[in-house]
């Protein structure tokens, strides 16, 4: 079965968060490959406002609508890492005042709040941060690997659950937990955030895919996306629930586009995240998509707060780098031509700084 508002809205919504996130101002430039920032705030950020410090030029700063590429700083390149969450260590550090060293933790904290637990990272929404909700990201990023996070999400209307993995030009592979209902998930594969009219990019995966009519979100279980340059693999607790071959995502020559693959190809941040989707502000399809308004009496109590959760076990990445980049530590998005195979930016080993 294929969601069409999953297709229709997720990058979308997705984009909405991280603008919260950011708090950027109205006042900003906007920017996008036909809009590229001036001078004086050469950076593009993920949620597409110019700017010129941390929070444009790193997290995600987006090449294509950027005065240059460079603007952007360099991508930490990605490193075998697991995280245990059980063992009750911060692994992460906050996004605000980040400089981008990879070297001072696996994560950034975004937003949000994170109990630490026996169980593991309990990550919150509560009314208080409902604008934002609670994101995860890493600090490198993977080149094409294997994703695995062990979490449980007690699914309730309005609120969505996310792992995803997001690139800088918007290529997006992801599991989306969302409505009340708790026997299945979502999946998405996104090219530059684009949707496609037969939405070839989403699917919903059932219970029967998944370990049958036991299988819950509110249990533990362990969602891998395998990602390599030909074929993209879903799987949940082992068990290959989606594939997608690249070949089959061929695009032919238009009036404005040479032919290419609109197939996912860029470096990517890991992220985890609980976020309002059902909450007002934001757009009428959403909320729908979400399953409406959410309902607070139903959120569980944490420090005495009533808060919605998603609480994650451990997270693994194991890097599958090309070989273009080598044992190189950073990588960049190259200016000139679009790589002839994607229609991206290509990308290049590099020796500029990661930091800010």
């Amino acid at each position: 079965m294929r969601s069409l508002l999953s297709s229709s809205f997720a990058t979308l919504a997705l984009v909405g968060l991280l603008c919260l996130t950011l708090n950027a101002s109205p006042a900003r430039a906007v920017c996008s490959a036909n809009n590229k920032c001036g001078r004086d705030a050469p950076c593009c950020s993920s949620s597409g406002y110019c700017g010129s410090s941390a929070e444009y030029c790193l997290a995600n700063c987006n090449p294509i609508g950027s005065l240059s590429p460079s603007s952007c700083a360099a991508m930490p390149t990605c490193q075998n890492t697991h995280i245990d969450f059980t063992d009750n260590r911060k692994h992460w550090v906050n996004l605000k005042g980040f400089n981008g060293d990879a070297s001072l933790a696996p994560l950034t904290l975004d937003s949000g709040n994170i109990k630490l637990t026996n169980e593991g990272a309990v990550m919150q929404l509560t009314k208080a941060n409902q604008d934002v909700g609670t994101q995860l990201s890493t600090t490198r990023y993977l080149y094409y690997g294997e994703v695995s996070a062990t979490f449980k999400h007690t699914n309730n209307a309005g609120i969505v659950g996310t792992m995803i993995l997001m690139s800088p030009t918007h290529d997006e592979l992801d599991y989306e937990f969302t409505t009340a209902n708790r026997h299945e998930v979502q999946t998405n594969a996104f090219y530059r955030g684009q949707t496609s009219d037969n939405d070839a990019n989403a699917e919903t995966i059932p219970a029967s895919a998944m370990g049958g009519k036991s299988f819950t979100t509110s249990d533990f279980h362990t969602y891998t996306i395998k990602w390599s340059p030909t074929t993209i693999h879903w799987s949940v607790d082992g068990k290959v629930v989606r594939t997608i071959a690249r070949s089959s995502r061929r695009v032919a020559k238009t009036k404005k586009t040479a032919a290419h693959y609109a197939y996912p190809a860029t470096p990517a941040r890991v992220q985890l995240s609980i976020w309002c989707a059902g909450c007002p502000g934001n757009a009428p399809g959403t909320r729908a998509w979400s399953g409406g308004k959410p309902d607070w009496s139903k959120a569980e109590k944490v420090d005495g707060k009533q808060a919605f959760t998603v609480t994650v076990k451990s997270l693994d990445v194991k890097c599958d780098t090309p070989a273009s980049i080598g044992s190189s530590p950073a990588m960049s998005f190259a200016g000139g031509a679009l790589d002839s195979e994607t229609g991206e930016p290509r990308v290049v080993p590099t020796k500029r700084k990661t930091t800010i």
